[in-house]
C-alpha cells in the first residue's frame, strides 16, 4: 500500500479513548498511603477508534473501504514529542506516523498534521505552541521548523541556522530550539527570524552534548542528555546554574528526555532508561520519583515528551507503550 494513503487511514481513523479510575479501589496516588498524595493517576490516551473528525471527506471514504464501519482501531506508532495548548489540545509528534497528531479530548474531536510547504512531514519530534496560537513543529530529519496557523496551514517555514532540531519552547515572545546536530540552542522571534544561538559542544557550564528538550516560563531549562543534567540559563543565554549526574538511582539522570514546568516552577523530566519521571525543584533538589518499568498505570516503557497544562495536568508520552498517560498534581 502506498505509504501516503497508508498514513492518510491512519489520520482518518483516529479516537481518542480515555480510561479513567472509576472507584477509590483503583485510584492510585504517590506518595502512596499514609503519606500525603501529591500525584494522582488519571488515565491514558492509548486506543484510536473512529469518531468525530474535523477532516472528512474522501479520507473518511478510504477508511470506509478499508476497516469497514466500526473496527478502524489504532495506537501511535512512534509517539516522541507532546504539547498542550491554553485550549487542552494535545499536540503529539509521532515520526512514526510521520504526523502530529492533535487531540481536542473535551469536544472528542481529532486533527492532524502531514503536510509543511513544500512536501510531507518525515520525522516531526518537537511541538510547541505561541502566544498567538501558531503551532511549530520539528522535523529534525528536513532540518526544518513548520508554523502553522489556528486552522493548521502552513504560515511558514524556517530552514536557515538549524542542523537537527528536536526539542521546541516558546515563551516570552520567543522560540527556543534545542538543536542536537549543533550542540546549541538557536533562538528565532515568533515570525520565525533568527535571533541568536548559545552554547557549542562540550561538558563545561554553558555547553552541551546533544541537547534534545527545553522548557521555559521566566528561565530557559535544557535537557543536556548526554552529559546528563540539566541547565538553566536566562531568557538572552546567559548560564545560571546546572544540576545532575550520570546514575539510574532518585535524583540522577539515566536517559534524560523530556522536560516541563508546573505552575509553582517545579521541574518535571521523564528518565526513558529508569521508565520514570522525577519532580525536582528549579534548583535541582528531589521531591518524587514516579514510574518503573512496565506496561501497568503508572509504569512506562521508554518515557519521552511531557507536558503540563495551565491546571497542572501531566500529559507523558509512554513511547513503547504507545500511549500518553495522565496525571494530575494536587495541592502541595
Amino acid at each position: 500500500m502506498n505509504y501516503k494513503v497508508y498514513c492518510i487511514i491512519i489520520i482518518a481513523a483516529v479516537f481518542v479513548q480515555r480510561e479513567f479510575c472509576i472507584s477509590q479501589s483503583n485510584e492510585l496516588y504517590w506518595p502512596s498511603i499514609p503519606d500525603t498524595a501529591r500525584i494522582k493517576y488519571i488515565g491514558e490516551i492509548s486506543s484510536f477508534q473512529r469518531w468525530n473528525k474535523k477532516q472528512s471527506g474522501f479520507i473518511e471514504t478510504i477508511v470506509k473501504y478499508f476497516f469497514g464501519e466500526e473496527d478502524a482501531l489504532y495506537q501511535f506508532v512512534q509517539p516522541v514529542g507532546i504539547a498542550v495548548s491554553k485550549k487542552k489540545l494535545l499536540f503529539v509528534a509521532d515520526p512514526g506516523a510521520r504526523c502530529v497528531h492533535i487531540l481536542d479530548m473535551e469536544n472528542k474531536l481529532y486533527d492532524g498534521i502531514t503536510e509543511s510547504a513544500s512536501e510531507n512531514l518525515l520525522s516531526p519530534v518537537g511541538v510547541a505552541i505561541g502566544s498567538d496560537g501558531t503551532v511549530f513543529v520539528s522535523d529534525s530529519e528536513r532540518r526544518l521548523i513548520v508554523a502553522y496557523d489556528e486552522e493548521y496551514d502552513v504560515k511558514f517555514e524556517i530552514t536557515e541556522h538549524l542542523e537537527r532540531p528536536t526539542g521546541l519552547n516558546f515563551f516570552q515572545n520567543t522560540l527556543y530550539v534545542a538543536d542536537a546536530g549543533k550542540h546549541t540552542i538557536v533562538v528565532f522571534d515568533n515570525g520565525g527570524n533568527y535571533l541568536r544561538e548559545f552554547g557549542h559542544r562540550g561538558t563545561f557550564d554553558g555547553e552541551f552534548n546533544y541537547p534534545i528538550s527545553l522548557a521555559g516560563k521566566e528561565q530557559l531549562y535544557v535537557v543536556d542528555a548526554l552529559n546528563y543534567r540539566i541547565q538553566q540559563f536566562e531568557a538572552e543565554g546567559n548560564f545560571r546554574s546546572a544540576f545532575g549526574t550520570l546514575g539510574n538511582v532518585a535524583g540522577k539522570f539515566a536517559s534524560p528526555k523530556g522536560i516541563a514546568l508546573d505552575s509553582r516552577e517545579r521541574l518535571f523530566v521523564t528518565d526513558a532508561m529508569m521508565n520514570n519521571f522525577q519532580i525536582l525543584t528549579n534548583e535541582g533538589t528531589l521531591l518524587l520519583v514516579i514510574g518503573g518499568k512496565g506496561t501497568e498505570r503508572g509504569e512506562f516503557m521508554n518515557p519521552s515528551g511531557i507536558a503540563i497544562d495551565t491546571d497542572d495536568c501531566i500529559y507523558i508520552v509512554d513511547s513503547l507503550n504507545k500511549r500518553v498517560q495522565i496525571f494530575q498534581t494536587l495541592n502541595y
